[in-house]
């Protein structure tokens, strides 16, 4: 829509000033109104067109010409201004009822505007901003270099958009998530900034908070499936630590166990970084159960400051170059405390809520996994063991002696047998008592454990009967081992109701090619002991 088109029009309604041109001429100026033409361009417009049509005109035409003219130009002249007035009061109530915070600054970032949603968002009122720098954008918790980066940025006619994290009026952090536009004018030269944001610190947090259970649960699920593979406390214990230590790097973590019943405390697992030190472990193991009684006063403990407790029992035991605070969780099953779950941490490391739950959740999963663990250990014992003597019961010395005996005959090694009984045992029963005949039992035991060797398979095989599985041992070695129980089992026996006078007779057997199973080599060497005893007892029978 240019000046010429204007003209030819305005040439046509002088030269024959009848309606139809008039409604061309206010077609048009309804088309300049739409496309938002500026008021001034189309004043400047209507100047020149009459300084060139003025000559056409005689003077006393000009009124009659002019007046409809103007009247129209004036009328559409006012639409435009109503449409102006119109979208400025449009965009006053956007801005004001915009929910995010919008701030309109000069290219100084001096504050010219801000909304309703700014003031509630902030705290400050629009006195208190309107002619300051916007403390969004002054040096802050975001730093000098985001301030100066968020500067270069607009600054150059760009938009930065990104998350700010600053102290409003009520002095706490907020994390805002913000758009900066830069706004340039004709002549390309940036008249303004728009800053449009959101208080995101709510959703963050709870970002976080779902973030952190989310880890949480998987921390835990990774321990409990790691505790479903194990099936010794120590094992269970390492495999809780290992993926615990994931969740928490550079936390030294430990489990310590212990027994109120006998006042022992053991360590049963030390990790840092993901990775047991032995060393520690060995360090840690010479905890006395005195040492674990501060534990016992709480479920949960928190030693800011390992040095200063002077009257800490195991301040020397945790306290290194690394390691300044302590925090121990009390691992509690069937009601009873049967040890701790143990957070080292150094000295600028602080111990954060929601770590301590885990902590705590893991104790009792911890707490759960290892009494059940000591139990299914001890029904394994029972299940293996003879309850008055504590060695092997008849059912695990021979198979304990089959799997001996079937590994001799495959790798054609030497392989022999003990089988004794106790002279003169019924004198004692129907002397002293069975009590003092059950101490004499245990007495054996505890001899015959200390002279025969570890590979050796010890067990009871019934009454006051003992057989031992000797592996890899021959005939002759096997004699000289009875010579020594024989020996040991001479010296008498002090029982609560008296002394007590056993000896032993003793049957030797060794594999022969005729032996085929372990049944024919235990005739064999009942038929020995049983000629030691014909002998008159304290004897050693070799078959």
């Amino acid at each position: 829509m240019d000046l010429d088109s204007y003209s030819e029009l305005l040439e046509a309604y002088v030269t024959e000033p009848d309606e139809s041109h008039l409604f061309a001429i206010e077609e048009l100026g309804r088309q300049m109104v739409e496309n938002n033409i500026p008021v001034e361009e189309i004043a400047e417009m209507h100047e020149e067109a009459f300084d060139r049509l003025v000559d056409l005109v005689e003077p006393d035409e000009v009124e009659n010409i002019f007046k409809p003219l103007m009247e129209l130009i004036i009328s559409y002249s006012f639409a435009y201004s109503q449409k102006a007035e119109h979208q400025f009061r449009l965009q006053s109530a956007v801005l004001r009822s915009a929910a995010n915070a919008i701030v309109i600054t000069d290219p100084k970032g001096i504050v010219t505007l801000v909304n309703q949603a700014f003031i509630i968002m902030t705290g400050y009122t629009s006195d208190e901003v309107l002619g300051q720098k916007l403390f969004l954008l002054e040096p802050g918790e975001s730093g000098n270099k985001k301030i100066q980066l968020i500067w270069d940025t607009i600054t150059s006619g760009s938009v930065w958009a990104g998350e700010i994290v600053d102290k409003l009026k009520d002095d706490r952090e907020h994390t805002l998530e913000m758009t900066i536009t830069p706004v340039q004018g004709m002549d390309g030269q940036i008249e303004n900034f728009v800053a449009i944001a959101q208080d995101v610190t709510e959703r963050k947090e709870q970002e976080e908070q779902l973030q952190f259970s989310t880890d949480r649960l998987k921390t835990l699920h990774a321990i409990s499936q790691a505790i479903l593979e194990a099936r010794s406390p120590e094992d269970i214990a390492e495999a809780a630590l290992e993926q615990l230590t994931i969740s928490m790097p550079g936390a030294q973590l430990s489990v310590l166990e212990f027994n109120l019943e006998t006042e022992e405390s053991r360590m049963l697992a030390v990790c840092k970084d993901s990775e047991f030190d032995p060393e520690l472990e060995d360090h840690y193991l010479l905890h006395h159960f005195k040492d674990v009684q501060y534990m016992l006063q709480e479920r949960s403990m928190l030693v800011e400051d390992i040095a200063s407790m002077s009257t800490y029992p195991m301040r020397s035991v945790f306290l290194s170059e690394d390691i300044h605070k302590l925090v121990s969780v009390s691992m509690a099953a069937k009601g009873s405390i049967i040890g701790s779950l143990i957070l080292g941490l150094g000295q600028d490391r602080d111990v954060e809520k929601e770590s301590l739950d885990v902590i705590k959740e893991v104790a009792s999963i911890l707490a759960i996994a290892i009494h059940q663990a000591n139990l299914d250990k001890e029904v394994e014992r029972l299940a293996v063991t003879d309850e008055l003597t504590g060695i092997f019961n008849r059912r695990q010395v021979m198979l304990e002696g089959q799997r001996e005996f079937d590994r001799s005959r495959r790798y054609k090694k030497p392989f022999s047998i003990i089988l004794f009984d106790l002279d003169n045992f019924k004198q004692v029963n129907d002397g002293l008592g069975h009590l003092a005949g059950d101490e004499v039992l245990r007495e054996v035991a505890e001899r015959c454990k200390q002279v025969i060797r570890n590979v050796d398979i010890f067990g009871r095989y019934g009454g006051d009967e003992f057989l031992i599985i000797l592996p890899e041992t021959s005939s002759e070695a096997a004699n000289e081992l009875a010579g020594r129980l024989r020996a040991c089992l001479e010296t008498p026996i002090q029982t609560g109701k008296g002394t007590a006078s056993v000896s032993g007779s003793l049957g030797i057997a060794g594999v022969s090619e005729g032996t085929e199973n372990l049944e024919a080599l235990i005739s064999r060497v009942d038929e020995a002991m049983y000629a030691a005893k014909e002998k008159g007892g304290n004897y050693i029978v070799t078959v």
